[in-house]
């Protein structure tokens, strides 16, 4: 099965918070998203039929769709993946608030921190990321 992942994480403006004034990635930016997982994602028919769950390469998949959507390149590819920590999971239906902190390194890095949380309780993180990516 292909999925594409342009439509299964497709957000609205709205959807993105402003958590920094900075526009330029010369400096830190920050900004969150909130998002609901569909129910209707392919991910969770096959992750698991009786108890679906949106899986890790779809969580790492939607940080990466978002961050293109957020900064308007869609030729942004993971280079590094430095640490990623799930110590949650994310249910049908479930509506969360994606944190992102990035920094430039170089003239075609990135260097992302994303975390996932509740959007009920946001000192609880379900997932933890550290991402390097390039801009091809």
């Amino acid at each position: 099965m292909t999925i594409d992942t342009k439509k299964a994480f497709e957000l609205k403006s709205s959807d993105f918070i402003e958590v920094s004034e900075s526009t330029n990635l010369e400096s830190r930016q920050n900004f969150s998203v909130v998002w609901t997982a569909a129910p209707s994602l392919p991910y969770f028919r096959g992750h698991f039929p009786e108890n679906p769950i949106l899986p890790a390469v779809a969580i790492i998949d939607a940080t990466v769709s978002f961050l293109r959507q957020r900064i308007a390149n869609p030729m942004i590819e993971i280079s590094e993946l430095v640490n990623c920590k799930f110590t949650g999971v994310i249910v049908p239906s479930e509506k969360l608030v994606i944190k992102y902190s990035l920094k430039r390194c170089g003239d075609v890095s990135l260097e992302c921190q994303s975390t996932w949380h509740p959007a009920e309780t946001l000192e609880q993180k379900v997932v933890s990321l550290h991402i390097k990516l390039k801009e091809s």
